[in-house]
């Protein structure tokens, strides 16, 4: 309701478009997204943050080719981002490319030597069937510092491939975000 709001008031902003376009992935209306994301990448080629989705929307819905193609598009634009990294390890790991997962992984080791790496986008490198002890020993370690990244962990949830793991409710729970602390928090009438 406010994206649309948002649209009426702004209705040339490619960032406003882009997170409407973005709210359609989380609420799984991919083709919608697709729809989106092609109107406003057609105008803002570099609007890096719609790839990214594209890039976990397509891995959702098996198509690892178009993820990898986004992925790709992502790191033409920024090929130094540690964000857009991660995310392309993660889909080059679950199309079967394990080699070019292992060289993402590889530079953004390299980039946590010389500067701040978040834990949580190691963690997200790692977000692929058979990497599960690292995506959760990385994502321990961002709980611990505390980190941003680590509170769109359930937004996320529906991209993840290891998100039905009794584990992932357990870093849930760590951030506040578990099922029933969301319930409580929605309870509440906060209009007074």
């Amino acid at each position: 309701m406010w994206l649309r709001r948002a649209l009426v008031l702004d209705p040339l902003s490619p960032l406003v478009q882009a997170d409407f376009a973005i709210n359609s992935a989380f609420r799984g209306l991919d083709e919608e997204f697709e729809q989106e994301a092609a109107r406003v990448l057609e105008r803002e080629p570099a609007m890096v943050k719609l790839y990214l989705f594209q890039t976990k929307s397509r891995g959702v819905l098996g198509n690892w080719r178009g993820a990898v193609e986004a992925a790709e598009s992502a790191m033409r634009h920024m090929p130094e981002d540690p964000f857009t990294l991660s995310y392309a390890a993660s889909a080059y790991a679950r199309s079967g490319n394990a080699a070019r997962a292992a060289e993402l992984r590889g530079k953004l080791d390299f980039l946590a030597q010389i500067r701040y790496v978040p834990y949580a986008t190691l963690a997200y490198a790692h977000e692929a069937p058979g990497s599960e002890e690292s995506f959760f020993r990385f994502m321990e370690q961002g709980i611990a510092e505390r980190e941003p990244l680590t509170r769109v962990l359930r937004a996320v949830r529906r991209f993840s491939p290891i998100a039905s793991e009794p584990r992932f409710d357990m870093l849930l729970e760590k951030v506040g975000l578990s099922d029933q602390q969301v319930a409580q928090v929605t309870a509440i009438d906060l209009a007074g």
